[in-house]
């Protein structure tokens, strides 16, 4: 990581170069993740001054949300597995330890607080009916991606999925990712509707990939679901899909095209659009 990623010649320019050599060498360390290979098809930018510079950033409260909601659902989840279900009074702990690690402003965490308790009680318990007796919780899992082309390194791909469910052979049944934002329906989740993109789905494509590589056939599963912790309501939404060859394909596909730009650095020559990414100010034009 020892480069400086934004250089200028002579007197300054309106662009800084980028040093795409560098960011190329950069890549073939990061790879991508689902959410950093989402970033990339939405501005190629986005993903090197987010995913590959890590460009310090404030994160947003509904993100912080998201982080204390999952790590309180991780331990539901493993505790109920113990035959051990947690009541609410457990459940409304581990929120405020949660929170209580997050810089939120003091507005903010009392309006969150109410926010979880409204929320995840039901979700908790609805879900505690349901949960297999073996589940894998924040599974971190790391593949290399032979696109079997020699002019193209192998991809590394990454991925921290939320829950996979098995069944009593041990074979994995679901992939679970829990989402604290509003539902989506199935079309915006597809990206059939305006304003879609299918960063949902392309999501469980993208885990369903991974566990494809991964060395150890009883944790391959096709079937994602997106399970969402809020809903207006009051019962749980979730949305299920089976993966099919043709999206592996596909998103297999994409990934190599994306790596392509960046092996090639033809991705420097595009446009950064300010409507797609964050960083374009970055770039001094």
């Amino acid at each position: 990581d020892d480069f400086h990623p934004l250089s200028g010649v002579g007197s300054p320019p309106q662009r800084p170069i980028i040093d795409a050599d560098a960011a190329a060498r950069l890549f073939e360390q990061r790879g991508f993740s689902a959410t950093s290979l989402n970033n990339y098809l939405r501005s190629p930018f986005e993903y090197y001054f987010k995913n590959l510079l890590r460009v310090p950033e404030v994160q947003g409260v509904p993100m912080q949300y998201g982080t204390a909601v999952h790590d309180v659902l991780r331990r539901a989840v493993q505790e109920t597995q113990k035959n051990n279900p947690p009541k609410d009074k457990q459940i409304i702990a581990w929120l405020e330890h949660s929170l209580q690690k997050l810089p939120l402003s003091a507005s903010d965490y009392t309006r969150l607080h109410e926010r979880a308790i409204e929320t995840v009680l039901p979700y908790v318990a609805t879900i505690s009916n349901s949960l297999p007796t073996k589940s894998e919780t924040e599974f971190s899992i790391s593949v290399s991606f032979d696109t079997g082309n020699p002019d193209l390194p192998l991809i590394s791909l990454k991925g921290n999925l939320d829950r996979i469910d098995f069944n009593e052979t041990g074979q994995a049944t679901q992939v679970v990712d829990y989402k604290t934002g509003k539902p989506k329906s199935r079309n915006v989740i597809e990206g059939n509707t305006a304003g879609s993109d299918g960063a949902y789905k392309r999501q469980l494509v993208f885990y369903a990939l991974l566990l494809e590589l991964y060395d150890r056939e009883h944790f391959r599963t096709r079937t994602g679901v997106l399970s969402f912790v809020e809903s207006a309501t009051g019962t749980l939404k979730e949305e299920t899909f089976d993966v099919t060859d043709e999206e592996i394909a596909a998103l297999k596909e994409e990934i190599i095209l994306a790596a392509t730009e960046f092996v090639n650095k033809s991705w420097v020559t595009q446009t950064c659009d300010p409507a797609e990414c964050n960083y374009c100010y970055l770039l001094g034009g």
